[in-house]
């Protein structure tokens, strides 16, 4: 019996994965030689697209020199300092500090170990319990497991017990849907336990749901009033996806601690940043004992000069701007496909962060099949159809993808099982 790969999240029969072996621009190119739209972008992380000589040629430069110094202990890379500042200058939050990792699970990982310890140096080691969204997901590594609001994230998995303070989901016509709860929470058990409230701007796994723009700035100003510290999971926004350098520059809301993954890397290297805020690094940098986190890629000299390649690149392809231009393009390109449609369905789209929202989990999964055959690669969760094309994406593109998904959306409707 030969080895095989162990592939998680699947959907599909034995004998049925999907191979790859190549990619260039938006697309995939199969084992079997089909030409596949990526409409998902690797995993939401491919924002340059496949493939960009820029990116190698860095990839290849500093693979010949520094190969491994960890942040830890010490010592640090000047590549790893060079990214930090870089980072910071992009993102505009240039008075912050950051710790490097090597995906969001372990960005989220480090933002616990630093709220624990920046209470426990605040002389308040009772404040540790974590506040977080219902559908959110902040990783799968056990301390990110614990505060992800997706149950079906946790079967299987003996999750860290009272940890997790839950609040409810996003909904993007409410204004105080989630303050309301959490000052409801508050006025019951109070803020002397609570260490950290974990956001997503824009909920992903739950189908790309933004925060209303009211709800999200009272929770933030209700946390920042009772001593609790505001985590922004921008995993999946960061960098632009969401049509800003961050969500939060999009909602006008401040954080504490600010975590990026996917488009750090751009699916070159795997990388992710937690950017701290003055208030926090203060304290944590100048403690003894020092912070006991960190990991043998923390800071790697490759995938820091990698990703410092990587915001070139974005900025010189404007694709920040890109992304919030080719939102309202993909909603009008999309409105009056759907309005056909006998499924009720409607279009989210915040930037690049696209979503088709049904009420059928099953037909969702069958959207996202028939995508596959039309040659369109997208997600399908819960009842939610998901796309993230790369933030490059032209506007010829981007309408080849609406086509396509629309498509697959009639095909879907058209050999439905009728209803008894």
């Amino acid at each position: 019996m030969s080895a095989e790969v162990l592939i998680s999240y699947n959907y599909e029969a034995p004998g049925r994965h999907r191979i790859y072996s190549g990619g260039h621009g938006v697309y995939l190119f199969s084992r079997d030689g089909r030409k596949i739209f990526d409409g998902l972008s690797g995993s939401m992380n491919a924002n340059l697209g496949h493939g960009n000589k820029a990116v190698a040629a860095a990839m290849a430069s500093q693979a010949v020199g520094i190969t491994s110094v960890p942040s830890v202990a010490g010592d640090v890379s000047e590549d790893c300092v060079f990214l930090a500042e870089k980072l910071c200058r992009y993102l505009g939050v240039v008075d912050n500090s950051c710790s490097f990792a090597s995906s969001g699970s372990e960005a989220t990982e480090t933002a616990l170990a630093i709220v624990w310890k920046y209470w426990s140096e605040m002389g308040r080691p009772g404040k540790s319990k974590i506040l977080s969204l219902d559908g959110s997901y902040h990783g799968c590594t056990l301390g990110a497991l614990a505060i992800t609001g997706r149950s079906e994230e946790h079967v299987d998995v003996p999750i860290l017990p009272g940890l997790r303070l839950a609040l409810p989901s996003w909904d993007p016509s409410d204004d105080s849907r989630v303050s309301a709860a959490l000052g409801e929470l508050l006025a019951s058990t109070g803020s002397e336990s609570v260490a950290a409230i974990f956001l997503e701007p824009v909920m992903g796994l739950a189908g790309m749901v933004p925060a209303a723009l009211n709800d999200i700035r009272k929770v933030v100003s209700i946390c920042h009033s009772n001593d609790i510290l505001v985590v922004l999971d921008e995993a999946l926004t960061g960098l632009g996806r969401a049509g800003y350098q961050t969500a939060a520059e999009m909602y006008g809301i401040d954080h504490d601690l600010l975590l990026v993954s996917k488009g750090l890397g751009c699916g070159f290297v795997p990388i992710a940043a937690t950017c701290i805020a003055p208030q926090v690094s203060s304290i944590v940098e100048g403690a003894l004992p020092s912070l006991r986190h960190g990991h043998t890629s923390s800071g790697n000299p490759v995938a820091a000069r990698i990703a410092s390649a990587v915001i070139d690149e974005l900025e010189a392809h404007n694709a920040t701007h890109n992304a919030r231009r080719m939102e309202s393009i993909f909603k009008e390109q999309m409105a009056s496909r759907v309005v056909e449609l006998h499924e009720k369905c409607a279009v989210r789209a915040t930037g690049l962060c696209l979503a088709v929202e049904t009420d059928d989990s099953v037909y969702a999964q069958r959207v996202r099949q028939n995508a596959f055959d039309l040659g369109l690669r997208i997600r399908a969760i819960d009842g939610n159809i998901i796309a993230c094309p790369p933030l490059v994406v032209t506007e010829h593109e981007l309408a080849e993808m609406a086509d396509l998904l629309s498509r697959a959306l009639l095909m879907t409707e058209r050999t439905r099982p009728a209803e008894v």
